[in-house]
This record gives structure tokens, sequence and C-alpha cells, in this order.
């Protein structure tokens, strides 16, 4: 039995220590429950958190994590007698989860929340807390003065009291977790256990500490508590960054998940029971997805890779270096990347940070699913795996993929993003009451997505930071679930440079304590450990391990060097009008289209909307040499969005097609096309190396051009960011120095030089003498605060538009757009004209209505309501766009939505068709988007 485990099973039980035990109400049943069901006594109630708290930490191997962390902590604070401050620091964390309702005592709550009519409670005791029924505050109490009166009696020295000193206030920390068990956020220690009430009311409170059974009389004197609070601040001279602000976060973690496990299971008898339930991955699944990717037939050169791998192992083998460019050349070069991957993890498969750069073409996401099935093979603590992503349109990518590869189901891999509806797993059968028939697997899928009780999880890189450094509640929930994963972070690149010396900060501490295998993926990978601030912080820079440890060769590889050519002499004109840039595309796709068969399929790309639909206007203004023009931007609607990949991956090999795609920045990364030829709005290195990607994907054509052009100014997208304040004033030649040999290092030296200014600079907020102080001082709230991945608000707008129930995919099949979960819930609703066209579409109308209704009339139910919440979150995104949320655009858009409907920041686009304000094919039509007369 490990140790945390021990210290669970001989925990206090309520039932033993606690008078009248069995008189003290927890928890009452539903309304739906009241004549069926008994209330929960508080000793049952403990019971089950106890339980789930127990499983928890079994489940997911905290017990050694846990260790390491109050390991470093005892270093860090410099205790003399390491064996007591280290087994009493177990203690303080087990006790946290076990006392964290012994406040419910409170004669108050057994009377105004409880309904508890027993004579035991005769509303003698004064009330003593503001609202008068809170047991937060009287728990925090009865677990510091336990601890403070114990720890003063541990067998130290005098001379040593110094240990007790930062043992007791270590205690006041953990009760912080019970004073914030029930709030939204979790706030700064030493703020809120100094101004907890039952600091000032201690005196009043003895009664409650003699209800149990051998408890200390709560003799500790005020001056003892002012003097604790007093050293508070001394703890932010210890170097303690990370491990107690994550030992801390982590004991909030258990506990809130525990209690809302065990309130579900009495409320809704939702128990979890077996590893599908935990969503964690048996040796069964583990075995069947490390074995599928090793020879699933859909990739043959994984299979060779493998085979090739067991005969020759770590050493050398000789490859064709393919020169000329083919699939069949391809294949040789992605096989041999494999190879690459999977000698390097066997000898480093223990290292926590990897890095995969490979280029665009080169099969990154096959890659990553390889070293997934080799971590899992190579470390079976390892039952948990993780996919970050910076665009929902890779989640929804990477996610068919990821099932096929490794042959997962819905049941297996969760969706974690705003526009994501509520998944449902379908297929489950679950032991649940007849009454509940209705809702209870609907409740048990709830229970999984809150959680995201899946061994897969495909998540946004906002979301998943969140878990990271969050001081909100539903965030801090799934943090117990990244101990022991395998957590892939695609597209690097996209993740602001001011940022990432407190990302790689996270990782680094996360992998290192957590046994995280973390594998940072992009095309243009920046080198993250050139970052010194690191290396100042913890004494040593990360290692990090290539798994391709000579990525450029393949960079520099025609097959895919060769692939797209960049042009630049677009770049000498300035700024184009629309009219000539209009003339050069359709000059160069007419070349392009004479040389092919009379087949080109152009994309231009523009940093604005706004650019985007004037150049339409002007190519459509005379007769035109496309078949087909399309438009894909932030504002077109999803559905849209599908049909148009759709269609352009149907038809990529049909002859003499001529399309032109217009475009925005949201297909640089994340959308599966592939054109003839490209254009661009010069912008950031990475964002135009982006876009080359979009053209001769497959590396099946021949030459492929991507054209740069000055049209509107980056600035005001990335005024910020330090690649474009630092490559604004170069030469031409340093942006085509880079693109042409794919040598991206070039400019993420410069970018390190300018995060590592900024960390030396004390006249500015940063890294070293900023970021790292709010971890001494345990300040929740500053570390969510200041490392935001996306720091600008947006509005959202809702076109009440019909949408299709089905679409066409790639192959002609057809394929859902709203899921059956979906579509059984709008048919139920009491909406009129939900569905048009006998059937085939969606309308929007009814949909908002319908959302305003569940907002005005709100299920009772606590589970039922939430589900709603989730189901329509999901369709809602189905017809909603965003834009920045700037005064302007309020304005603006007030002029064309319906106010009484509208929301705030949520904008019902009511009159769209009649204003020509938005098209479903256009998206949103700048130009009839006017400021308002004042």
């Amino acid at each position: 039995m490990d140790r945390l485990s021990d210290k669970f099973s001989r925990a206090f039980r309520v039932k033993e220590i606690l008078a009248h035990a069995e008189r003290y109400l927890a928890h009452l049943p539903r309304p739906a429950k009241a004549e069926s069901q008994q209330p929960e006594t508080l000793g049952e109630h403990m019971e089950l958190v106890l339980a789930y708290a127990r499983r928890i930490c079994g489940v997911h191997g905290l017990d050694a994590i846990i260790e390491a962390l109050i390991d470093d902590i005892v270093d860090n604070l410099h205790f003399v007698h390491r064996s007591i401050a280290k087994n009493y620091m177990f203690d303080l964390f087990v006790d946290a989860i076990v006392f964290h309702d012994f406040g419910k005592t409170n004669e108050f709550f057994q009377l105004d929340k409880m309904k508890n009519n027993d004579p035991l409670f005769k509303g003698h005791m004064p009330e003593l807390f503001s609202p008068r029924s809170g047991h937060s505050e009287l728990g925090a109490f009865i677990f510091s003065v336990f601890h403070l009166e114990k720890i003063n009696d541990l067998e130290i020295p005098e001379a040593d009291e110094a240990d007790k000193t930062k043992l007791s206030v270590l205690a006041l920390f953990f009760s912080n977790s019970i004073l914030l068990h029930h709030s939204p956020k979790l706030s700064k220690p030493q703020e809120r256990v100094s101004k907890s009430q039952f600091l000032d009311k201690r005196d009043n409170l003895k009664k409650y500490i003699q209800l149990y059974r051998g408890f200390p009389q709560a003799d500790i004197s005020n001056a003892y508590f002012d003097a604790l609070k007093d050293v508070f601040t001394e703890f932010e001279c210890y170097p303690i960054d990370f491990s107690l602000f994550a030992l801390l976060r982590l004991n909030f973690s258990i506990l809130t998940a525990a209690d809302y496990l065990a309130t579900g299971q009495y409320s809704y008898g939702l128990e979890l029971k077996t590893e599908d339930d935990w969503g964690i991955l048996s040796d069964e699944k583990r075995a069947e997805a490390i074995n599928s990717a090793r020879t699933n037939q859909d990739k043959p050169y994984n299979i060779k890779a493998y085979n090739l791998f067991k005969r020759i192992g770590s050493g050398e083998e000789e490859f064709a270096e393919p020169q000329t460019i083919s699939e069949e050349n391809l294949n040789i070069l992605r096989t041999e990347m494999a190879v690459k991957v999977l000698q390097t993890l066997e000898k480093h498969h223990d290292n926590r940070l990897f890095y995969l750069e490979a280029p665009t073409g080169g099969g990154k996401t096959n890659l990553s699913m390889l070293a997934v099935s080799e971590l899992l093979n190579s470390d079976k603590l390892l039952r948990k795996v993780f996919y970050v992503f910076p665009f929902t349109t890779l989640i929804t990518q990477t996610h068919k993929a990821i099932k096929e590869t490794l042959l997962l189901d819905d049941t297996q891999v969760a969706l974690l993003h705003s526009r994501a509806g509520f998944q449902s797993s379908g297929t489950k059968q679950y032991n649940i009451d007849e009454e509940d028939a209705i809702y209870g697997g609907q409740r048990r899928d709830f229970l999984q997505n809150l959680f995201a009780l899946y061994p897969f999880t495909l998540i946004t890189h906002v979301r998943f930071f969140d878990i990271l450094k969050s001081n909100r509640k539903d965030d801090i929930y799934l943090m117990h679930r990244l101990a022991n994963s395998i957590i892939i972070l695609d597209e690097l690149q996209s993740y602001p440079p001011r940022q990432w010396d407190k990302m790689l900060y996270l990782l680094d501490q996360y992998g290192k304590f957590f046994n995280i295998r973390f594998i940072l993926m992009s095309a243009t990978l920046p080198r993250l450990t050139e970052i010194e601030a690191i290396k100042r912080a913890s004494g040593k820079l990360p290692e990090v391990i290539d798994l391709l440890p000579n990525a450029k060769s393949y960079f520099q590889n025609p097959n895919f060097k060769g692939r797209v050519s960049f042009r630049f002499a677009l770049l000498d004109k300035g700024e184009l009008p629309g009219e000539e840039l209009a003339a050069i595309v359709l000059e160069k796709s007419r070349d392009r289209s004479e040389k092919n068969e009379g087949r080109v399929f152009t994309i231009v790309e523009f940093i604005f909307k706004k650019s985007a639909t004037e150049f339409r206007s002007i190519i459509e203004s005379s007769p035109t040499f496309f078949d087909e023009i399309f438009v894909l931007s932030g504002t077109i609607l999803e559905s849209r969005r599908r049909i148009i990949i759709n269609y352009l991956k149907r038809k990529r090999t049909a002859a003499g097609l001529k399309i032109l795609l217009i475009t925005t920045q949201v297909v640089e990364a994340g959308v599966d096309i592939d054109m003839d030829l490209g254009f661009k709005n010069v912008s950031l290195i990475d964002s135009d190396e982006q876009l080359a990607g979009r053209v001769n994907r497959n590396v099946g054509k021949r030459e492929c051009e991507v054209w740069l052009f000055r049209k509107d100014d980056p600035m005001v997208l990335y005024k910020s960011d330090y690649r474009y304040q630092i490559t604004k004033n170069l030469p031409s030649t340093f942006h085509q120095e880079i693109l042409e040999n794919k040598d991206f290092a070039l400019l993420y030296r410069r970018v390190f030089d300018e995060i590592e200014k900024r960390n030396k600079n004390e006249m500015i907020e940063n890294f070293s003498m900023d970021y790292l102080n709010h971890f001494r001082k345990l300040d929740y709230l500053k570390i969510d605060e200041k490392f935001k991945i996306i720091d600008q608000q947006t509005l959202s707008i809702f076109v009440p538009a019909l949408l299709p129930i089905e679409i066409e995919d790639q192959y002609e099949n057809i394929e859902p757009f709203f899921n059956k979960f979906e579509l059984d819930f709008l048919s139920k609703a009491t909406v009129d004209d939900i569905f048009t066209d006998n059937g085939r579409y969606v309308n929007g109308a009814a949909v908002w209505k319908l959302y305003r209704d569940i907002l005005s009339n709100p299920n009772e139910d606590f589970i039922a309501k939430k589900i709603e919440q989730k189901v329509m979150q999901g369709i809602l995104a189905k017809f909603t766009f965003s834009m920045f949320a700037s005064d302007s655009n309020r304005s603006k858009l007030a002029l064309h939505s319906l106010s009484e409907s509208s929301l705030p920041d949520y904008y019902y686009l009511h009159r769209w068709q009649e204003d020509d304000i938005y098209s479903l094919e256009s998206g949103l039509n700048e130009s009839k988007l006017v400021d308002p007369i004042l």
C-alpha cells in the first residue's frame, strides 16, 4: 500500500468521531426522489468523498507525484527534520479533504439548508457566519485548530522550532482548499485565510470543536494566529516557485472533484467503477492502440518502418535519400522519419520533453501517433493522451486520423473546445433507476464531459493551459488527470512569443513532477530551450530531445523543399492595388492552367476580410476565367467551410477545372487542402510558410509557386508579436533567405534575444523578475492573468439561416452536420418550425428562440440544465461567427441586430438577407457595416 492510500485508510471517519453523527445531514434528495430516497448523512457523504479521493489518487498514480512535490518543498524550505516534515505534509494533504465538510455541523446549516428538525438543533448557537448557514469557514477552522495544536506537540527540539512554524503556515495554506471548495475560483491563501471569518470569531467556535471526540480544545492563542499571519510573507523569500503552487492546486483539484463525484453518486446514482468509467487506457486498449499504430494498412510506410526498426534497432540504415519528387519517394522519406523517431525514443523514452520538427507533408500527426504508441509501450504508468491544438479545425481533422490509426471509438476520445457540443456515448447502457431512464445515460455522459473521462482528449491550447495555470475551479477539476500522461502540442509557432518563457517553464515543471511526456510539434519549430530566463529560474535549461535529430536534411530534400517555390518579385512593387493584384492572379493562373491540362487551383490569402471581399468583387466584375470562386474567412459558417473543403478535396484531380479560393489566415493551419498556386499578403514568416503548406500538399505536382505581395499592413494584427517587431524593418532578403532555406532558427535567435532583453529589463514586467514571483506568492489570479495565449476579446454573431442536416463528404458520401443527439434534442423542443424543407434543414431563427426560452426557463434539474446548455453550445456554434470586440464593431453590429433578442456580446443578425449584410457564400459584407450616424 502506498503512503497516500495508507493515509486515506487511516483518516478520521465522521461516524466514529462526531457525537450523534447519524443525526447530521450532508445532502437532501432531489425533489423527484424526495419520497423514495433518504437524506444523506454527513458520515455517508464523507465516506464517499474519501473513497473517490483515494480512487482518483490510485487511478492516476498520484502518490509518487505528491511525494516528489513534497520532497521539493521540504528541500526548499530547509526543514531540519525532513522525515517529520514530509510525513506531516502528507497528513495535511489528506486531511484537507477529510475535514472539508466538518463545518456542516454548523447548526444553521442543518436548520436552513437541510431542513433538519432534529431536536439536537434548537437554534441556541449564535449566528457567527455570513451567510449563517455557511460551512466552509467552520470546516477550515476545525482543520486549522486541529493541526496547529498537533504541530505544536510534535517532538521537535526547541532549537528547531522554525520547523513547527513552517508546518503551521503550510497548515493554514491547506485550509484554503476547505475555505474555497464551493467557490468558483481559487485565490491567494495568504489573503483568503487572513480575511477568513473564523479568525475573528474563533473564541465562539470552541463548542464546535468539542463535538468531535478527541480533538484539541481550541486553546491556540490569538497571538499565535497573528504571528503565523506575519510569517506568510516570509514564504515568498523561499525558492518554492512551482512545487507548493502545484501541491496546493492539486489538493484543490482532488478535493473538488471527489466532492462533485460523491454528490453525483448520491443525487443521480452516477458511480465510477471500471477503468473505462475513469477514462484511462486499460492494458487491453493500450495493446490494441500500440499494435494498430504498427500494423495499420492505411499507413504502409508505418508497417515498413516498424519492420525495418525491428531489424536494425538503434543502428544506422542507409536510406536511398531520393532526390526526385514523387509520391513513392515521399513515402520512402516518411518511412525513414518514422524509423528515426522510433530509434530516438528507444534511447530517450524516459525524457520528459521532445521536439518533433518535420516539413509540411512529412506527416507530423502520424509521427506523433507513432511516438505516442512507443511511449505507451515503454512506460505502463502512462494511461492518458492529450492532443493540444490552436484551432478547432485541427481538432476535427486530427480526431478522425487518431480514431482510424489507433482504432478508437467515440467512447474513447473527447473533444474539448468552445464550439464542441454535448458528447454522447450513445451506445452505453447504464444501470439506472427506471424513473431516470430518459436522463440517466445523459447524466453519465455529462460527468464524462465535465471531467474529460476519456483516455484520449483533443483540446484547444487555451483550455489546456488554463488547466495548467487557471484559478477557476472548472479548469482545476482536470489538473489531476494530467498526471502520467502524454501531451502533444501542435503548431507551436502559433503561440505568442512573449509567452514562450512562461510556457516552457510550466511544461518543464509539470513534466518533471507529474511524469508527463510533452511532444512539441511544428514545421517551423522554435527551440524554446534557448530562453536563458528558464535557466536562471531553475538552475538549468530543460533537456529537450529532437525526435528527428537531423530534421534539416528532410527540409532540404526536394520532395519537401522543392514542393513549392516562393516568389518575391511582387514585394518590390509596394502596396498592390486590388485591380493590379487581380490581373497578376489571372495571368499566373492562366499560365499554370495551360501547363496543366487546363486545370488550376489558386488560393489568394489576405490579412483582412475586407480586402478579400473587395478582391472577389474585382474578380467577378468581368467575365472570369475561373469555374468556381470560393471564399473562406472567419465569418464563414462551419457548414459552408466543410462544403468548400470537401469539394476541393473531391475535385483535386479533376482535369480542366479552374478554381479560385479567396481566404484570410484561417486556412494557414489545419485546413487539409491541396492547391496549385498561391498568393499571400506577406506577414509573419511562420504564417507565410504555413500558407505554402496548403499548396502542392501531397507533392504530386510540378512548378507550384507561392507569390508574396503587399496589401494590408500586418501591424494591426501583429504589432505586439516579437517576430513582426524584429522583421518589419529588415530587408525582404532576410524573409527570402529563411523561407527558401527553411532556416527558421535565423528568425528565432533574434526572437530569443528580444525575450532575453525583456527579462533583463527591470523597468518592465517580465518572466524573470515578475512572473516567478507570482508563484512564490501563491498568487493564483496573477499566474493566470499574466499568461494569456489569446489576449483579445471577441463578439459572437448569430446568423438565423437555414443550415443543412447533412452534407457531402470528399467521397460524395453523405455525412451528418448535426449529430443524432443534437437532432433528437431539437426534435423534442416545443418551438415551432425547427426543421424545414421536409426535415432537410435546421431553422436558425427557431434555434435562437429555443435558446432564449432555455435561458428564461432553465431546467430545475441541475445536471439536466447543464446538459441543455452544452447541447445548445454545439448547435449555436454552427450558426455563429466571431469578430474582435471593439467599440466600433459593437456599434456597427447594433444597427443590424435585433436588440431585444440579442445578448451582451452575442448579436442576433435578424435582417441579414434584407440588409445584404451577410451571405452564406461570402460571409460578412463589410461594405454594409458602416458606422452609425451620431
